[in-house]
């Protein structure tokens, strides 16, 4: 596939009223803009031949947001992005041990002021133990 070519399920998008092809050009001259019909996404791609997919956009209209994205996403900035996720999941793992550490602590204390008013017993009630 190349540049201004039809392809199977893909029509190219050679003009638009923002000028997206073009400024997605002024990132890198390998870039065009292709419609995938069959998902109705808009695509970029680079170079020229089989796999051409450099991105599928991830909106449903073709505006400034996917010149945003494409420079966002660049190879240039793979390191940078592989930190980013890293982090994000490094704060999601952390979001997920406190939760945890919460909800245990909550059903100690539910454990601990049960026993405290039935104290006539050594036994905590299946309901309030977790597997």
């Amino acid at each position: 596939m190349r540049a201004g070519e039809y392809a199977k399920d893909r029509v190219p998008v050679i003009s638009h009223a923002l000028d997206i092809p073009e400024r997605l050009k002024e990132i890198d001259p390998g870039y065009f803009v292709m419609l995938n019909t069959r998902t109705q996404k808009y695509e970029i791609h680079h170079g020229v031949g089989e796999n051409t997919l450099e991105c599928v956009l991830p909106y449903d209209e073709l505006d400034e947001r996917a010149v945003r994205h494409a420079r966002k996403h660049r190879m240039e900035r793979l390191d940078a992005l592989i930190m980013e996720m890293e982090e994000h999941n490094r704060r999601l793992e952390e979001g997920a041990q406190r939760d945890f550490l919460n909800e245990a602590g909550a059903r100690t204390k539910e454990a601990v002021k049960y026993l405290q008013n039935n104290s006539r017993t050594d036994v905590i009630p299946k309901e309030l133990m977790r597997k």
